[in-house]
């Protein structure tokens, strides 16, 4: 006989597994019935915080969507007007180069008709302008190859010189470096001929009085140039002396510094043509230590200058324009007069030394020989043939251009790299900046679930929140000298934490995040 109930001998006990399902299962049933929600913490960490204001706040909102890519996706939608005049100003400048298409075309005629590299035919197709490029280097080989048989053909003369190379150009180079310093060692020479033709010189010693010894020169200036005095050296005994004791001696200008000669229209440190001019410079009386005197033969007792016999010269002597020849009101109103070029002043007689030397001549030999012509018309043809295939691919990346815009072909890459600059400025443009981050802050406000304000450190919740795709945004004030600004995506199912940390923000504000996205969005 079966008994009914649960109660006697024949009760049975609950197994242990049973128990823990009942459990797990009331968990469900209570996590299913709470409301989904989000909390944390903005910046948890204090290492975060240090630095930072104690009582610094931050904002936190909860957006619904992906804020992000929906910016993105909205700023791209109305930065179509920006692209649409971007491109319309790139197909303008494109039709505009398009204009100069058969100037162009006939400059690449003439730059391979210089080079001598393609026959009869369309010169605009690709490949008859490529074909010239192997003539041309062949021409260019055959040239240099002529151009080192001379070389070889000089090298005994080259060799006298002291010039050894294997390079026509090299031995050009060096053949006007040796040439240049003999021009220059001629030029000076011819200065100090000009100068010993041009300029009288006296000068001595003036003993009186102790206290009115002095050291006078005197200087007449001959020819038609005028003369700038700099550097004197006083010699004694027929020797010069060093200038430190020369200075010790004579009250004397410094090596520097132009002797000073009054002019009454014209700079007042030159000796005119014709002119004529004494300077006078007075002993310091200064008792020179004995080893010195007797270094350099000076007297030994009284005054150095009352001794030997005294003589001054000019160490550096320019020759500069005659300020009376200079053009009406300029020379009275310029202290100085600018120096002549030595190279000008002698500019016949060095060319006809240029022309003269053996350096000149073996220079001509190099370079104007038939194998130099003809080298230096290789080269030319080698450039106008590279001229000719760049100028025919500017004219193809036009035409691709514009067929791109206009829809005939692609090239969508050749019109990007024309467009992408252009963009940039149009959207840099404060008036349409100012627009967009208006329109995106309208935006994100109109999403907006939830809000908080609170101290950094502090906790945020969000209860009774809506499952779906939300995101987490927070900030600090757009004043602050430190912003940090959070925007991250979430999927709210159920009640989750998510802390703002340090690690996951941007070094920007919500405007500075805006500005972003709308330069950066996809168009």
């Amino acid at each position: 006989m079966v008994r009914n109930g649960t109660t006697g001998p024949n009760k049975r006990a609950v197994p242990p597994y049973a128990t823990t399902a009942l459990a797990l299962l009331m968990m469900t049933l209570l996590g299913a019935c709470s409301s989904p929600g989000v909390s944390g913490v903005v910046l948890p960490s204090k290492e975060d915080r240090s630095g930072l204001p104690g009582k610094q706040r931050a904002v936190v909102r909860l957006i619904r969507g992906r804020v992000a890519e929906d910016l993105a996706q909205l700023a791209g939608q109305l930065r179509q007007d920006a692209v649409k005049e971007a491109r319309q100003r790139v197909l303008e400048a494109a039709k505009a180069e398009q204009v100069s298409q058969d100037e162009a075309a006939q400059r690449i005629r003439t730059a391979l008709a210089d080079a001598e590299a393609a026959g009869s035919g369309d010169n605009q197709d690709g490949a008859v302008i490529r074909a010239c490029l192997p003539r041309t280097e062949a021409k260019l080989a055959t040239a240099k190859g002529d151009q080192l048989q001379v070389l070889k053909d000089l090298v005994p003369r080259l060799t006298a010189l002291g010039i050894s190379t294997k390079s026509p150009t090299q031995a050009v180079t060096q053949l006007r470096a040796l040439q240049q310093s003999k021009i220059d060692a001629e030029a000076q020479r011819l200065r100090d001929e000009y100068l010993r033709s041009a300029l009288v010189q006296k000068s001595g010693a003036v003993l009186a009085l102790a206290a009115m010894d002095r050291l006078c020169w005197n200087g007449e200036n001959k020819r038609d140039l005028a003369l700038r005095f700099r550097g004197p050296v006083v010699s004694y005994n027929g020797k010069a002396l060093p200038d430190s004791i020369a200075q010790q001696i004579w009250g004397l200008p410094t090596k520097g510094a132009a002797l000073p000669i009054p002019n009454a229209h014209a700079a007042s440190d030159v000796l005119l043509p014709g002119a004529s001019f004494e300077a006078c410079f007075y002993a310091r009386g200064t008792q020179l230590p004995l080893e010195t005197s007797q270094a350099y033969g000076l007297a030994t007792s009284g005054p150095p200058s009352r001794s030997g016999e005294w003589t001054l010269q000019w160490q550096d002597i320019a020759l500069v324009a005659d300020p009376a020849a200079q053009p009406a009101g300029h020379a009275a109103s310029d202290h100085h007069v600018a120096e002549v070029p030595l190279t000008s002043v002698f500019a016949s007689q060095l060319h006809q030394f240029e022309a003269a030397s053996e350096e000149g001549r073996l220079i001509e030999a190099l370079n104007n020989s038939d194998s130099a012509r003809e080298l230096r018309q290789a080269e030319a043809a080698l450039l106008a043939c590279h001229r000719a295939i760049e100028l025919q691919k500017k004219q193809d990346e036009v035409e691709r251009v514009i067929q791109a815009i206009e829809g005939t072909k692609k090239g969508e890459q050749a019109v990007d790299v024309r467009v992408r600059p252009i963009l940039q400025t149009l959207l840099r443009d404060p008036d349409r900046l100012a627009r967009w981050i208006d329109t995106a802050g309208s935006f994100v406000d109109s999403r907006a679930a939830a809000r908080q304000d609170m101290f950094l450190g502090q906790d945020f919740k969000f209860t009774d929140v809506a499952a779906g795709q939300y995101s987490l945004l927070g900030e600090f004030p757009s004043d602050s000298d430190k912003p940090k600004l959070w925007l991250i995506p979430i999927d709210v199912q159920r009640p989750i934490t998510q802390d703002l940390t340090a690690a996951m923000a941007r070094d920007t504000t919500l405007r500075g995040a805006f500005e972003t996205i709308w330069l950066n969005s996809s168009r």
